[in-house]
This record gives structure tokens, sequence and C-alpha cells, in this order.
């Protein structure tokens, strides 16, 4: 019999079942643990760190699998006293007779027919029987098949499943019946402004919306509301403090809709510090201020300095001042603006500012420049009276007050001489309203310049300007020293008074001296009646010193003009 031949069938049957056994195995274990896996997570869609889990649990079952059905039973030897022993052992009819073969020892008759009717037949077949073996072929096949029929008839739920099994960390979804699309109207909105959130279904049959958000901070502080309508579209707007927000939409078997809104404080105005500078003519003094809202003369310069108030990652993208609209030249700062204006005109002056996301202060900070005045010189005389009457010998000693807000200049005194015009004349119609001057004489006074208010004396000598017959009308005269809206001119009134003969100056002395003794016996008269009755003494005691006071100035006027 041939020994060799019988060993070399039986470790190809060997092989062949082993193989085939292995295979069958692992083919039913890898189906079977990735169906498992995907039909877990299509069911409850479970999280990445799980599908990595069952994966990986998939790969440790094949390997185990790979290893003990295949590696080590493929890896054993199979030499020819290996096989013999195997058969030895399991037919112990042999009694040592196939291994006293294999070492090449010639058996007797009897042996040699007895190991060739031991081995022959089906003795092959006895020895490695595999009946388990078409069971798990059929299995194999009925798992191969079934999986077969899930991928033809289901191809995006397999491609989906698998895709999301050996990549578990990847962006890869269960295709959904249903499908939401939206968008915030604005990403980035001011706190005082709502969220507004627009959602539309573009595929799949009508079910409710769920719109849920919270801090990306603190997402335990999880809001949800249900939105009207099952069919949309929808549109929600939210109310929200500062912060970043995770939004959520949910509906139907659709993929959860995740957005994004940042709410943000606006730019506030943190700070504004001025420096108001007078013009030079004022000689005033730099004021230091807190606002830019302000009150300046023409020419006043004003810098400034504007700092920003915002939050923590929020920057100033654009800034501004304006003066009704029209630009000022700033310089931009780390914190605000800067720059220096020169007040021309006043108006309001509005800080405009934007962040990256342009949202600005609402409403935005105004404030309002107001020119303020400088009054022209004010200026008095004091000394003659209007119209009054004076010869040629007299001197009239006059006096001129003037008082401007930020400093004279100049002041002057003019006196000028005109023909008298008699009363019952008439002037012809094309006669100039005011008649040229005979004279003029101009006297100024120094050291008046920067004085707010002085009062200086002149003494007009009548024979120097005028004769019998002729008037003098004087004016007091100041100029300001506004260099950039002036100067400002001040007259007084005019006074004017006649030049008359030494008889008619008499016979109004004569006049205002009857009218002052007509007062004294006037304030005589009243006295005595109050002392007469005394519950008229008061009332009397008033009219007569009225009475008095004013032969007092009459007679004043009398000795002044005298003189």
């Amino acid at each position: 019999m041939d020994v060799h031949g019988f060993l070399a069938d039986l470790r190809r049957r060997l092989r062949r079942v082993l193989l085939l056994d292995g295979l069958a195995t692992l083919v039913v274990l890898l189906l079977g643990g990735l169906v498992l896996a995907v039909a877990l997570d299509w069911m409850w869609k479970v999280p990445s760190v799980v599908r990595l889990g069952l994966l990986l649990a998939v790969l440790v079952v094949v390997c185990v699998t790979t290893v003990r059905r295949l590696v080590r039973p493929l890896a054993r030897a199979m030499d020819d006293r290996t096989l013999a022993g195997l058969a030895e052992r399991r037919m112990p009819e042999l009694d040592g007779r196939l291994l006293t073969r294999v070492d090449g020892i010639e058996l007797g008759e009897a042996d040699q027919r007895t190991l060739q009717a031991t081995l022959g037949g089906g003795a092959v077949l006895a020895l490695v029987p595999a009946q388990a073996l078409p069971g798990r072929l059929w299995l194999a096949a009925l798992v191969t098949a079934a999986v077969s029929a899930l991928v033809f008839w289901l191809p995006n739920i397999a491609q989906d499943g698998l895709n999301r099994l050996l990549l578990p960390f990847g962006a890869t979804e269960w295709d959904r019946l249903s499908h939401l699309e939206g968008s915030i109207e604005t990403a980035v909105v001011a706190e005082d402004q709502p969220v507004v959130v627009r959602l539309r279904r573009t595929q799949g049959p009508a079910a409710p919306l769920q719109l849920s958000w919270a801090p990306a901070a603190n997402r335990s502080l999880r809001e949800t509301r249900m939105l009207s309508g099952l069919s949309g579209p929808w549109s929600q707007a939210l109310n929200l403090a500062p912060g970043r927000y995770e939004l959520k939409a949910e509906s139907g078997d659709a993929r959860p809709l995740a957005l994004q809104a940042l709410v943000v404080r606006r730019p506030q105005l943190a700070r504004v510090t001025a420096t108001l500078t007078p013009p030079a003519y004022t000689r005033l003094t730099p004021v230091e201020l807190q606002t830019i809202g302000l009150t300046a003369l023409p020419g006043s310069t004003l810098t400034y300095a504007i700092a920003f108030a915002l939050d923590e990652g929020r920057t100033v993208e654009q800034a501004a001042l304006t003066l009704d609209g029209e630009s000022l030249l700033s310089e931009r700062t780390g914190q605000g603006l800067a720059g220096s204006l020169l007040i021309r005109r006043g108006g309001t002056l509005m800080i405009g500012m934007r962040d990256q996301d342009g949202i600005g202060p609402s409403p935005e900070p105004r404030f309002t420049l107001t020119l303020g005045e400088d009054r022209k010189p004010l200026v008095a005389l004091n000394g003659p009276k209007a119209k009054e009457t004076v010869s040629v010998r007299a001197q009239v000693r006059v006096g001129v007050e003037a008082t401007d807000d930020y400093g004279l200049a100049t002041l002057a005194l003019r006196a000028r001489t005109y023909a008298l015009v008699p009363a019952t004349s008439e002037r012809p119609a094309a006669e100039p309203a005011e008649p040229a001057a005979l004279k003029e004489l101009l006297t100024p006074f120094t050291d008046v310049a920067g004085q707010a208010a002085t009062t200086r004396q002149s003494t007009i000598v009548v024979t120097d300007l005028a004769k019998e017959g002729e008037r003098i009308v004087l004016v007091g005269l100041a100029r300001d020293a506004n260099d950039v809206t002036g100067p400002g001119l001040g007259e007084s009134q005019a006074v004017e008074f006649k030049v008359v003969s030494e008889t008619e100056l008499r016979q109004e002395f004569d006049r205002l001296l009857g009218e002052a003794r007509d007062r004294v016996v006037q304030a005589r008269d009243e006295l005595g009646q109050g002392l007469a009755k005394a519950d008229k003494l008061a009332l009397a005691s008033r009219s007569a010193a009225m009475s008095a006071n004013r032969a007092g100035e009459l007679l004043s006027q009398v000795v002044r003009r005298w003189r």
C-alpha cells in the first residue's frame, strides 16, 4: 500500500476543511458584525465615539477569528509522521502499523493486509469528517446573500452606514427623507435688536419644528421653542442677551440644522476730553472740558480726544466726527479719535462709529456747538446835556465812558461843527439827510488797549471849533480787538450843544435860576403843610425833597456852565 499517497490525501483534506471552515466563520462574523453596527447606528444615531468602539469590536472579532480559525490551524506541522500520529489516535486498530511504515520499516504480510484494509475506502473522510462545515458554508452564503440584497435595495443607507462606521469622526450623515435649510438673517446683531432665524423644509413630509438655543459658554442653559406650522417656512425673532449662541432646528428625521449667532453690545462713548483755546485777542486762558458741546467765540480752537468703550474682541473699524454732516479731519487713535477744530461756525457735532460688523451706537452721540457773541463796545458821554447852549469862550468838560466784554483797542472823542439850521426853514428835498460838517476834531485816548472798562476826560474849547450861531456834536467812538469777525465798533449817543451869544446865555441862566427858585419855594411850602398836619408830614417831606433835588440840579448846571 502507498502510505505516503494516503497521507498526502489526508493532508489536502485537512487543509481544505480548515480553510473553508475558517473562511465561512470569518465571513459570518465580519458581515454580521458590520450589519449589526450599522443597524445600531441607523436606529439610534450613536455618537462618533460609540461608532469607533463598534468598529474596533468588529476588527477585534475578525482578528481573533482569523488567528484562531485560519492562521493558527494552518500553521501547524502537517508532515507524514504528524499525520500518521493523528490517524493512529483516531483509529486505534492501526496499532502503530502506520507509524512503523512511515518510519520505513517493512511490515509482515499479515500486518500489510491489515493496514491496507484499515486505510482503504473512506478512511480519509472518517479521519476528517467535517460534519459542521456544510452548515457553516450555508450560513456564510445566506449572510452574504442577505447583505448583498440589503446593499442592492438600500444602497444609500449601506454607503452612509459604512462611511459612518469606517470613518467614525467623519462628516457623513444618514440620508434622510426630510431636509431643513435655514440661516440667521444677521449673524452679528446688537443687544437691542432680535436675532431673526429663517427656516424652510426643502423636502420631506410635514412635521413640527423645534428650535433650541443655548449660550456657547454654558450649553446647560438651553431653551426650546416649538414653532407654529408644520410645513413652513418659519421665521422666529429671539431677544437674547449679549454673547455667542448655538442654535439647533429639528423636524422629523431631518438632520439637525446647527446655526450660530453673536449678540454684542453697541460701541459706547467712554470718555471725551477737550481743550478750548479762545482767540488770542481775548487774552483768555485755555479751558479744560469733558464735552465738545459748548459755546465758543469764532476763531477759538477746540482740541479733543474721544475714547470708545467696546466688548472684548470688538474693534472700531470706522469713526468720524462731523459738523452738520461735514466730516472733520480727525486722527484715529488706539482708543478712538483725536483732532483739532478751528471754530468758524456753530452747528451739531456728531460722533459716528462702526465696529467690524457695522454696529454703532444708537442714537449716535450728538453735541451742540454754539457760537458765542463778541458784543461791540458800549460808549457813553457824561457832562453836557443834550441841546445845551454855550458861549464862544466856554470850555466844556466831557467824560467818555467805554466798556467791552473782551477789552478795548482804541477810544476817541469826535467833535463836529455844523451850521445851525433855523427852526422855520425847510430843507430842500435833494438835501442829504446829514449835512456836511464844517469842522471835525478827533481826540484819541492813550493806554486803553486791553482794558475792559475805562473813563476818560476831555475838554472841548468851543472857540477852536465853532462860532456863534453854529452847533457842536460830540460822539464817543470805541473799537475792540476782535481780529476774527470784527473789529466791533461802538458809538455813544450824540451830544449836541449850540454856540450862542453872552446875552442869550445869561437869559438861559436867568431862566434856570428862576426855575430853581420856584422849586425851592415849592419845597418850603410843601414842608410847611406837612408840619401843620402830622398825618401828611411823610408825603409832604417826599414831595419837598423832590423839588429841592430838582432845584439843586438846576443850580449845579448853572455853576458848571458858568465856569
